[in-house]
């Protein structure tokens, strides 16, 4: 029996290179994306709310080897650059590198460019998502006080169920 590692993290806290290899399907969330985007804005300040796990493994270089959960982790990491740009000091402390061609779109992503032509199937679901991010801050009454409402959840509410296998 493999040991396995399983703790809870919450988001603001969640550090390190998420490596994602090739066999992982296409990102692809869409209406997954403003269910979770209503589902924090609804906790109540001494809630919890725990997101389904990511699964890990240590590879060679000691990165956090993704084998479950790229979509929720991509989904939380464009979530975290667009709060950014409210709160530049809430930067993910997680970063996330890809296998295949897409990951050399992560490094320069602009998330005002959501117009980018792209080839890549992941890099256009990266872009879909971003826009779905970007149109409901729009729909929000005040679009900086939601970024620092979601920054807060997710520095203090917003858990992550973390197993890490060997």
């Amino acid at each position: 029996m493999y040991p396995i590692n399983i703790e809870t993290k919450l988001v603001g806290n969640l550090e390190g290179e998420f490596y994602i290899p090739a066999f992982h399907r296409t990102y692809n969330w869409r209406d997954e994306v403003n269910r979770l985007l209503h589902d924090f804005q609804e906790i109540e300040r001494d809630e919890n709310y725990y997101l389904k796990p990511i699964v890990v493994r240590k590879n060679e270089e000691d990165n956090n080897e993704l084998i479950d959960g790229q979509q929720r982790l991509m989904t939380l990491f464009i979530l975290i650059k667009h709060i950014e740009k409210f709160l530049p000091m809430s930067q993910a402390k997680f970063s996330i590198n890809y296998q295949k061609k897409s990951r050399n779109f992560l490094e320069p992503f602009d998330f005002n460019d959501t117009n980018r032509q792209t080839t890549i199937t992941d890099e256009y679901f990266f872009q879909e998502t971003t826009q779905t991010i970007i149109n409901w801050f729009n729909e929000q009454e005040d679009e900086t006080q939601t970024a620092i409402d979601l920054w807060l959840r997710l520095c203090r509410n917003i858990h992550v169920i973390r197993y890490e296998v060997n």
